[in-house]
């Protein structure tokens, strides 16, 4: 039920610096991460972690997007795969690969986050 409405995750004042740490949050039991630059709410596990069956929990903030430091793979705050320097350019995997990303307002000097079905 909690789902179905905006919950806050942080307070602006904790959102990190542009290209700074990024913060983690847990919030209704998922392990989030927090990206400054456009405010947004990403999963912790990269997709090609979860292929081994294990979890990516290492990311940085980087130019807008939040990459694995350990794949190299960049995600924007949608969930879009912005980089896959691993991959060749027409394999096409780029726009197949997404993260789970929750929309996020500031309001008031708090990051709210949705984490419900979207219509």
């Amino acid at each position: 039920m909690f789902r179905r409405y905006w919950q806050p995750a942080l307070l602006s004042e904790e959102l990190p610096e542009r290209d700074g740490a990024p913060v983690r949050v847990r919030l209704l039991s998922e392990d989030l991460i927090a990206s400054a630059t456009r405010v947004g709410a990403l999963a912790w596990s990269m997709p090609i972690a979860r292929i081994g069956g294990r979890r990516c929990s290492m990311a940085a903030n980087e130019d807008c997007g939040l990459r694995c430091v350990y794949h190299g793979w960049k995600f924007d705050v949608d969930g879009s795969c912005a980089d896959l320097p691993t991959e060749p350019a027409n394999a096409g995997m780029k726009a197949n690969t997404k993260i789970k990303a929750y929309p996020t307002v500031e309001r008031g000097g708090i990051v709210w986050a949705y984490l419900g079905r979207r219509r």
